[in-house]
């Protein structure tokens, strides 16, 4: 080789070197910057992967403990369906306090806050408050953990970000400082702070509000209502509303119905009203009989003009059969009697058009419609489906006590509530939502509201959420966690609601693993057994004492976020002991609790009989 020719080679050999230097700081460059974006890191490291094996195969310990239980329900053993119950109602609530032990570890010692996940030290209100703390708070309130201490101090930590009477916004959970430069939703954009807080009234401070009747959470939800009517600047024909879009106003329209039962705020039934009006008197008027995602109130035109029948969208429609329900409860009023008989006929027209042409081939509700054309532009199954048919629900009840809609198309809206439900049940391990375990968890919950506001669906809709429930447990880590993200929250709650499914609204106090409560039911007859592997010392209680709105509803409300009693004792006529010792049990003894004394080993069991 000449020298001109290693010459050559070196200077070939030095760009080289030297473009690969460059190379590789273009793509470091281009790896933090993809880093960066959670939404990337989210989609190259998923925390947990969903399984793609078949759930449903019959060796899998479950569901044995179901055939067992099947077989025990035909031949009229109830004693064995119930210890079969108590089984699947301790694993829902080891689970659920598994998550909550593993996000413990996640809580900032100095701020008090949770993040978003572990790729994002975030605490916002569209995702971690509202999804996920208020469903931690709700299984320490619900098992009686020392955590609630710490739980309280996460509200007035997160209270104290904005004050009390600003819309909520991001902070770091490091520092507890506000990020004013973090949108609250990537598509809300400005809108941001009053999505993410009613997003937070609605889907996390009324659910827990229903659910434990919490001094504090009420305080809080009223605090964070107030603030969204104090910041409602969008111009309508009847006056001031909180916003243009559908998602936000639904949400609100779900709260303020409920919560002006329950405390002294005139302005919340007001604004219900006004609301309402906008919608149906303005919005529906143009767009076919059906709201749309968004709507410029001011300028009386279409934003966004598509119907979401899922999360996103749906939150509209329970929020109008919320109104109009308010409205018929107080129809003894002449201006409510008025809002009764102008919303009755679009909002059930509403749900008709909805019933109609929001379903797939196979009958399934899908995820989004146009409302001009009635045309599906979402084929895919809705999650949420479960949501709209409790605002169905809810409207054929009060339109039956308003006695202004023909009995027929009440009778035919049911129908189609049940034809959904069957449609639903023939399924068996569909991706509701792809991988995520969030839309089993909101199928299942789907499910459940049905089964107990329509119980007509219950013997369709039941046995397939004890097998579905458990794609959505086998999701979970070894460690506790199921996503390592906020959704982790919508795990706790949907566990803790067929935890309660199986044990009839029942549990001990304090809670501890290793005893159980299950609850059977057959033509009146019910049967309760609580068992310890251990020994125990405890009471056993109804899972929820105090449900002010509960108590506060002029009926039983179908609703979303609520948490149904599968077992009220207001229907139970006699109580006996079957085994055990336990003394002086009666109907209305069992309203304050009944003392347990068990071996290790040892079983109460307890009759009764509903009406």
């Amino acid at each position: 080789m000449s020298e001109r020719s290693g010459m050559g080679l070196g200077r070939w050999l030095t760009r080289l070197v030297a473009w690969g230097v460059v190379a590789m700081a273009l793509g470091a460059g281009v790896t933090l910057v993809l880093l960066d974006n959670k939404h990337f890191r989210a989609a190259v490291f998923p925390a947990r992967i969903a399984p793609e094996m078949p759930h449903a195969a019959s060796f899998t310990l479950r569901n044995v403990v179901l055939d067992a239980r099947d077989a025990a329900g035909a031949s009229g053993d109830l004693l064995s369906v119930a210890r079969a119950h108590a089984v699947l109602s301790e694993e829902a609530l080891r689970r659920a306090k598994s998550t909550f032990d593993s996000w413990m570890g996640m809580r900032h010692s100095e701020s008090k806050l949770f993040p978003e996940s572990w790729l994002e030290a975030e605490w916002n209100y569209r995702n971690t408050a509202a999804d996920f703390f208020c469903f931690q708070f709700h299984v320490a309130a619900y098992l009686g953990l020392d955590e609630l201490l710490l739980m309280r101090e996460t509200m007035e930590a997160e209270r104290a970000i904005s004050g009390p009477d600003s819309l909520a916004h991001a902070a770091s959970s490091e520092t507890g400082r506000v990020l004013l430069a973090s949108s609250e939703h990537p598509v809300f954009g400005a809108r941001g702070p009053i999505f993410g807080t009613s997003e937070y009234a609605k889907d996390g401070l009324l659910s827990l509000y229903e659910g434990t009747g919490d001094e504090q959470v009420r305080e809080r939800l009223v605090e964070v209502m107030d603030a969204i009517l104090a910041s409602s600047r969008h111009e309508s024909r009847y006056g001031l509303i909180p916003s243009s879009n559908s998602e936000v106003n639904g949400e609100v329209l779900q709260v303020l119905g409920r919560m002006s039962l329950v405390v002294d705020r005139p302005a919340y039934a007001e604004m219900q009203a006004r609301l309402t009006d906008a919608v149906v008197g303005q919005m529906m008027v143009k767009t076919g009989g059906l709201p749309v995602h968004s709507y410029d109130f001011e300028a009386d035109e279409v934003e966004e003009g598509l119907l979401s029948l899922r999360d996103h969208g749906n939150e509209i429609i329970a929020g109008l059969t919320e109104s109009y329900a308010l409205a018929v409860a107080r129809r003894d009023e002449p201006l409510w009697a008025g809002r009764a008989g102008r919303w009755a006929e679009p909002i059930g027209r509403m749900l008709e058009l909805v019933l109609e042409h929001g379903r797939d081939e196979r009958g399934l509700i899908v995820n989004e419609i146009d409302p001009v054309t009635y045309a599906i532009t979402d084929l895919k199954p809705s999650d949420n489906w479960g949501y709209v048919l409790n605002g169905v629900l809810l409207f054929a009840d009060a339109a039956e006590r308003h006695g202004v809609i023909e009995g027929e198309r009440l009778e035919a809206m049911r129908d189609e509530v049940m034809a959904v439900a069957k449609a639903v049940a023939a399924t068996d391990g569909f991706k509701w939502q792809g991988a995520s375990m969030d839309g089993y968890a909101d199928a299942i919950e789907s499910a459940l509201y049905l089964s107990a506001y329509y119980p007509r669906t219950t013997g369709v809709l039941l046995p397939w959420v004890d097998r579905q429930i458990g794609i959505m447990f086998d999701m979970q880590a070894v460690d506790g966690f199921v996503s390592q993200g906020y959704l982790d929250g919508n795990y706790m709650r949907t566990s803790l609601m067929y935890a309660e499914l199986r044990s009839g609204g029942w549990k001990m106090q304090p809670w501890e693993p290793g005893t159980r409560v299950g609850l059977a039911e057959q033509g009146g007859r019910v049967v309760i057994v609580v068992e310890s592997d251990g020994g125990y010392e405890g009471r056993l209680v109804r899972g929820r004492s105090s449900q002010p709105i509960s108590e506060a509803l002029p009926w039983r409300w179908a609703r979303l976020n609520s948490w149904p009693a599968w077992n009220p004792l207001d229907e139970v006529v006699s109580v006996e002991v079957i085994e055990g010792d336990v003394g002086g049990v009666t109907v209305g003894g069992l309203v304050e609790g009944l003392d347990i004394s068990l071996a290790a080993g040892g079983r109460v069991v307890l009759g009764m009989v509903r009406e």
